[in-house]
């Protein structure tokens, strides 16, 4: 092997069902350079790029790099090979700050503690190498999609990284922010770092590339020196035959107005809009990023409320809904095609069918062979390419993704077609399909609405074309001999003040308006977790209102001992929960402890230890249960649980039917007894809490439940055993239920089989209400000690009050709902 190539690869395969993704490429990468790797949609190019970062496996080939040969293939071992990529689709943990995010998997710690001074210090030193202006303590979710990239490229070189892939890294950048890219390529390039550039763009080829590789339906068909290579080598190469890079004929005759828009508002992004769409246009809109655009298309849609006239034909639409929308013969093509546009885990066929499904059933069942036939003839006129149409949509190629949410909505067989970004991330070919296809409906009389941050698109495709600025239209252009150069001046005119031009460029936060900013504040008061604080400072203040004796000793050393076991099954709860997981059997585990302690006990403290140890024991198997289900078995945590809880309330009532046992004076002393002028319940309580927030916030462990319930597959691409975190969590729970059994065994004097019934819901409130969602990955341990005392607090005051027991489960279900419903409006 020679020296200058860091990296060679010898006839790699893989297959996956129904599709060769690569056929025994071979390839040698040379040290420093930049080398493009180009190709159709389902080329290969993204399975190549993940075999190498160890996110898949091969079924055949060799990977050598600096002349060692790779032996596992898994993210870690690729890290260990100096190898890092950036993937399409970033590779963040949106609830983690920048610096956490660069760290992930490596953080900087003693004996498992973490250094925060360390983690930022490394932050900010390769957020420095590469010139990027991040806030490295903020949460990525609050930055650019620029900004985000930028810790994207920091935390690969925090990998001592001499191999850099970038999949796709400009497709979803404004234009300064690929400036920007671009100028650092050639930075890395000069530090001697390789990177192997996947892109659809050609121009990015020609402006960023060494060399360049072409792949097509999993074979390579060249390697040249870009110099050596033309627009046409590359194209032919890719579709096998030479393409006429013409957009199609603009529009010959355009017909009456199908859709009238008045004075369109939708919160602070979109403000007073006006226009009409006519049968048989394509209205392009452009502007450039934060000026309203994806808006403006989810406005007309009824994905997001709205102020304003909507009329169809000159009738005013009244309901704003997506399946308004759809019956009116309106549909939206997503900028985010895997989020907003399919349903992973369906078929190509069900997706296609989907929101047309209502016109091939009678009396509520579908017509399969209708459907199939349908859905076949789409995918056939898109040239979507899959074995068979019931293949899993998740295992297709970008483009070809792309092609089926075109294919369901023009089975659909719409009057108005929305199109936001809909060749972003297509190669070439497929960009000239959809071109093709959209001018094609539009001389059919329908009328296209087309958003794309790409001029040359916009010009090419557009019978007229708005412009947006600042959520507004600030100009209307006849497509016909209009210049990049004036729409970029519509984009940014003179008359605009800097703050302005800042909001269009990008940067919104500069000139908020007055509602803006109130909203901002709005969603950071109105959050679970700062919701509990100021719920439970009013049920307090009721209480001292209502009842003289609510601060006397007695009754606070009430509401503490409460609190205790409740807090102790929460912790376990919270830590399951920010794992994105969920434990229901907790109250059986808190029944199970109490009989098991109380009988071996019997009454004598000489059986504390053995009884301890049993019960842990137990409790440390029902875990160990749990986990195993969840993590091997791959059964939903909900029904895992839930049948553990069956089994062991079985177990329970056939030990015990009644109240069993009794305890020695020494173990009462743990509920009953007092360290100094404090409750030992409260002693307890805060022990337990003070142990959670330090886990959670300054131990690995804690870091990775985060990430690996926010996002398990970065947790893993980040070196993190989430399989292993994932199953811990359930045993950490069922310990935690063990503990606060205990406690129960200590404060009742005896076992009973029904005393931890209840214990699995109210556990799931105080988590929720503390702030961890359903679906894990953030939480503040603050929050669920806050909801463990509001709901001790609650009963507290239920009970003086003299109300009986059905008003407080009334109350927590009305406090769930409320809750679950902050979290719907907060967003993911």
């Amino acid at each position: 092997m020679r020296e200058d190539f860091v990296l060679k690869i010898d006839n790699l395969s893989k297959r996956f069902p129904g599709v060769q993704a690569l056929d025994s490429v071979s390839l040698q990468i040379r040290k420093g350079e930049v080398h493009a790797v180009v190709g159709e949609n389902g080329a290969g190019k993204s399975t190549l790029m993940k075999i190498l970062a160890g996110a898949e496996q091969p079924d055949g080939g060799s990977i050598f790099v600096n002349g060692q040969k790779i032996q596992a293939f898994d993210p870690q071992s690729a890290r260990r090979m100096g190898i890092g990529i950036i993937f399409q689709e970033f590779n963040l943990i949106p609830y983690l700050s920048a610096a956490k995010n660069i760290s992930l998997g490596r953080e900087p710690h003693s004996m498992g503690w973490i250094s925060n001074k360390k983690e930022v210090s490394a932050a900010r030193k390769w957020l420095s190498e590469i010139e990027a202006a991040v806030p490295d303590t903020s949460p990525v979710q609050w930055l650019s999609v620029g900004q985000q990239q930028q810790v994207e490229i920091a935390k690969a070189l925090s990998l001592d990284a001499a191999i850099l892939i970038m999949d796709e890294p400009a497709s979803a950048l404004a234009a300064t922010e690929r400036s920007h890219l671009f100028t650092l390529i050639g930075k890395l390039r000069q530090s001697a770092i390789t990177i192997l550039y996947v892109t659809h763009s050609l121009d990015e080829v020609f402006r960023v590339s060494d060399r360049v590789t072409v792949l097509k339906d999993g074979k390579l068909i060249f390697t040249r020196p870009t110099q050596l290579t033309t627009t046409d080598d590359l194209i032919t190469a890719m579709v096998g035959r030479k393409l006429d890079l013409v957009y199609p004929s603009k529009a010959e005759v355009i017909g009456n107005t199908m859709l009238s828009v008045k004075n369109l508002s939708s919160g602070a992004k979109l403000n007073d809009v006006s226009f009409e769409l006519r049968e048989g246009e394509i209205l392009g809109v452009y502007g450039l990023v934060g000026a309203g655009r994806t808006e403006l298309c989810k406005a007309l849609f009824g994905v997001q409320s709205s102020t304003g006239q909507i009329s169809l034909h000159g009738e005013t639409l009244q309901k704003r809904h997506p399946s308004s929308a759809i019956r009116h013969g309106i549909a939206f093509l997503t900028e985010d095609r895997k989020t907003e546009g399919l349903i992973m885990g369906l078929s190509v066929r069900e997706n296609i069918a989907l929101p047309s499904l209502q016109r091939r059933t009678f009396w509520g069942i579908i017509k399969k062979k209708e459907e199939r036939q349908k859905t076949f003839d789409i995918s056939e006129k898109l040239k979507i390419k899959t074995s068979s149409i019931e293949n899993d949509v998740f295992y297709l190629s970008g483009g070809n993704q792309q092609k089926v949410v075109i294919g369901k909505w023009l089975l659909a067989a719409p009057r108005i077609l929305i199109c936001d970004e809909p060749t972003r991330g297509v190669d070439v070919g497929a960009k000239m399909e959809i071109y093709s296809h959209l001018r094609d409906l539009a001389d059919q009389g329908l009328a296209v609405i087309l958003v794309s941050s790409e001029l040359p698109e916009i010009i090419g495709m557009s019978d007229r074309i708005l412009v947006m600025r600042v959520g507004k239209v600030a100009c209307e252009l006849d497509a016909a001999g209009v210049s990049e150069e004036k729409i970029l001046a519509a984009c940014l005119s003179e008359s605009d003040t800097p703050a302005s031009k800042d909001f269009a460029a990008g940067h919104p936060e500069d000139h908020e308006n007055l509602l803006t900013k109130l909203n901002a504040v709005r969603k950071r008061i109105v959050q679970p977790d700062r919701l509990v604080f100021l719920t439970l400072l009013t049920l307090v203040g009721v209480g001292i209102f209502t009842s003289e004796s609510f601060l006397n000793r007695y009754n606070l050393t009430s509401i503490v001992r409460d609190a205790a076991a409740l807090g102790i099954v929460s912790m376990g709860q919270a830590v399951v929960m920010i794992c994105g997981g969920l434990d229901i059997s907790v109250g059986s585990i808190v029944s199970l402890t109490t009989i098991f302690a109380a009988l071996l006990m019997n009454g004598s403290d000489t059986m504390i230890p053995i009884a301890v140890l049993v019960c842990l024991g137990a409790g440390m198997m029902v875990g160990v249960l749990n986990g195993f289900a969840v993590v091997k078995l791959k059964i939903v945590p909900f029904v895992a649980t839930l049948g553990m809880m069956s089994v062991v309330h079985g177990i329970v009532l056939l030990i015990a039917r009644g109240p069993v046992g009794a305890i020695g004076q020494a173990f009462r002393y743990i509920s009953r007894g007092s360290v100094g002028p404090f409750p030992s319940a409260l002693v307890i309580i805060l022990f337990v809490f003070v142990v959670a927030v330090l886990v959670m916030n300054k131990t690995l462990y804690g870091r990775h439940l985060s990430a690996t319930g926010a996002n398990g597959e970065v947790a893993r691409l980040s070196g993190i055993h989430i399989y292993w975190i994932t199953f811990s969590s359930y045993i950490v729970s069922a310990l935690s239920a063990v503990f606060a059994g205990l406690y129960l065994t200590s404060r009742m004097g005896m076992g009973d089989p029904l005393v931890g019934r209840g214990f699995e819901v109210d556990s799931i409130i105080a988590v929720l209400i503390g702030g961890i969602p359903f679906g894990g990955g953030r939480g503040n341990i603050l929050g669920v000690i806050a909801g463990v005392f509001l709901l001790a607090v609650l009963g507290n005051l239920l009970n003086m009050w003299n109300l009986h027991s059905w008003y407080h489960q009334i109350v927590k279900a009305v406090i769930l709902l409320v809750t679950i419903s902050i979290y719907k409006q907060e967003g993911p």
